[in-house]
C-alpha cells in the first residue's frame, strides 16, 4: 500500500465516526492528489454512502454549516476547521454546459469518482482500504498526465468551467495534457462563452500566477487569444528576423523569470498590448504605455478583473520605462512619485525583461540595493515621513489652501537633496522662513 502522509487527528474522527455509524468514509479528490504530490492539502474533502440527513444527525453535537445539503454536503466544524462531507451523488443534465439541474444520491463510492473532471482528481483514500483509484489517477500523476475522467470530449461539454480548470492544473504542476483530453478542450472552447466574466477571469489569473504558466499560455495560445482577442496584439516582432522574439514570447519568457506576483504577472502579460496598434499607425515606437494602458483597462472591464489588481498593474505598466536611479537621491526622487510596493515590482519586471533577452542586469542590482538601503536606514522620501505635517504649518501661521501643499513639497525636496535634515526643529525653523508673507 501506499504511503500516505498522517491525516489530521480531526479528520480521522470523522471517518472513524461514519464507520461506526456502519456507513463508508474515504478523503477524496483534491486532497487526495495533493497528498500524492507531497503537498499539504488546502481543504479536506470526505465523500460517503450516508445520505445527508444521517450526516446531519451523526454530528449533531457539532456547529454545521448545511446551506449545501440539497447537493449533498453538510459542512462540520471541529476545532474550528471545517471539513466537508458529501454524500456519494451523481449529477444529470447539465444547464448551460455548466449547472447539473438533478442531484441523485449513490451508494457506490465508483460510481461518484466517475462524475469527476480528471483522472487525478477522481481517487479516493482511506487509511484502512488505501487508495481507491479505478480510473489510474495515481499513474497519471506519476507520468505527470492530465485526463479527463471517461469520455473526454462528454465531460467537456457538461462542464465547460473544466476546460480552463485542466489548464490550470497544468500550469499549477506542469503536467501535459493527453491528447484526446486537449483536443476535448480545443473543440468546446465556445462553451467557455456560458461562462460568466468573474469565472473565468479567476481561472485566468490562477493560470497567469502557475509555476508554469509558460507552458500552458504556450499550449493554449489560441484559446487564449478566443478569450481575450486584444492578446493576438503581441503575436508580432518589431525585428523583421527569424531570431527575434514575438511579443508574445517576450512576454511569456519574462513571466517565466519573475516571482508568482499577480499583478506584476499581468503588467508582464499586457506592457506592449499597445506597441501594435502605436507602430503599425505611426511607423515608430513612441508612448506606447499610454496605449497599453488603455486597452489593458477594457481588457480588465470586460473580464472583470478585480479592482485591486488593476490600479497597481496600470502603475506598473505606466513607469516601466522609468530611468533606473544611481544613487539614493535619484532614487528617494523616484518613490516620491512612484509606491515603494509598485516601485519594487517594476524593478522585478525589468529584471525579468533582462533574463528574458538574455541581457545582463546590474543596473538593477544596483537599485535594488538602493531601494533596501532606504527601507532599512528610514530614510525620508515622502510626506508620511516627514517629521513636519500640514497641521504644524498652520499652527506657525500658514493659511488653509495651496500654500499648505507648495510649502511641504518645498521643505521634501530639500530633504530628499540633503539640503536639510528630517529634525523636527530644523523643519519648523526652515518652514518659518518660507512662508509666504499673506498667511496671517
Amino acid at each position: 500500500m501506499l504511503s500516505f502522509p498522517k491525516l489530521p487527528n480531526e479528520l480521522i474522527f470523522i471517518i472513524n465516526t461514519l464507520e461506526e455509524n456502519k456507513f463508508e468514509a474515504f478523503i477524496v479528490g483534491g486532497c487526495v492528489r495533493d497528498c500524492l504530490l507531497n503537498i499539504t492539502p488546502k481543504d479536506w474533502d470526505i465523500c460517503t454512502n450516508a445520505k445527508p440527513l444521517e450526516i446531519k444527525k451523526i454530528f449533531s453535537n457539532f456547529n454545521l454549516n448545511t446551506t449545501g445539503i440539497k447537493y449533498g454536503t453538510v459542512i462540520v466544524n471541529i476545532n474550528n476547521l471545517n471539513f466537508e462531507i458529501t454524500t456519494y451523488r451523481k449529477e444529470l443534465k447539465y444547464q448551460n454546459n455548466r449547472k447539473p439541474q438533478k442531484i441523485v444520491f449513490l451508494n457506490k463510492l465508483n460510481d461518484d469518482l466517475y462524475r469527476r473532471d480528471f483522472t487525478i482528481n477522481a481517487m479516493a483514500y482511506n487509511p484502512s482500504t488505501g487508495i481507491i483509484d479505478p480510473f489510474n489517477g495515481k499513474n497519471d500523476l506519476k507520468f505527470q498526465v492530465i485526463s479527463f475522467v471517461g469520455n473526454p470530449f462528454d465531460k467537456a461539454k457538461e462542464d465547460s468551467l473544466r476546460i480552463l480548470r485542466g489548464i490550470r492544473f497544468q500550469s499549477t504542476y506542469g503536467f501535459n495534457v493527453e491528447e484526446n483530453t486537449k483536443k476535448a478542450i480545443f473543440q468546446n472552447s465556445n462553451l467557455l462563452r456560458l461562462l460568466s466574466s468573474e469565472r473565468i477571469c479567476s481561472e485566468f489569473l490562477k493560470i497567469l500566477n502557475g509555476k508554469y504558466a509558460k507552458k500552458s499560455l504556450n499550449s493554449f495560445k489560441l484559446l487564449f487569444f478566443q478569450i481575450i482577442p486584444e492578446l493576438t496584439y503581441l503575436n508580432f516582432s518589431m525585428k523583421k528576423n527569424e531570431q527575434s522574439q514575438t511579443l508574445w514570447n517576450l512576454a511569456l519568457n519574462s513571466i517565466s523569470n519573475c516571482e508568482p506576483l499577480i499583478n506584476l504577472r499581468l503588467a508582464l502579460l499586457f506592457r506592449h498590448i499597445g506597441i501594435y496598434k502605436n507602430y503599425n499607425k505611426l511607423g515608430i515606437l513612441n508612448n506606447y504605455e499610454n496605449e497599453s494602458i488603455q486597452i489593458f483597462n477594457k481588457i480588465s472591464s470586460n473580464l472583470k478583473i478585480p479592482k485591486k489588481h488593476i490600479k497597481q498593474t496600470t502603475e506598473i505598466i505606466k513607469y516601466q520605462n522609468i530611468n533606473l536611479p544611481s544613487n539614493i537621491i535619484e532614487t528617494c526622487h523616484i518613490l516620491n512619485k512612484i509606491n515603494i510596493q509598485t516601485y519594487s515590482l517594476i524593478l522585478k519586471l525589468k529584471k525579468a525583461h533582462l533574463k528574458a533577452i538574455g541581457a545582463p542586469h546590474t543596473e538593477i542590482t544596483t537599485a535594488e540595493h538602493l531601494l533596501d538601503k532606504i527601507i532599512k536606514n528610514n530614510i525620508c522620501y515622502s510626506h508620511k515621513k516627514m517629521k513636519i505635517n500640514g497641521n504644524d504649518l498652520i499652527k506657525l501661521g500658514y493659511t488653509k489652501g495651496p500654500n499648505i501643499g507648495k510649502a511641504l513639497d518645498t521643505i521634501l525636496n530639500k530633504i530628499i537633496n540633503e539640503d536639510l535634515q528630517n529634525n523636527r526643529l530644523d523643519l519648523i525653523e526652515f518652514a518659518k522662513q518660507i512662508k509666504p508673507t499673506d498667511s496671517q
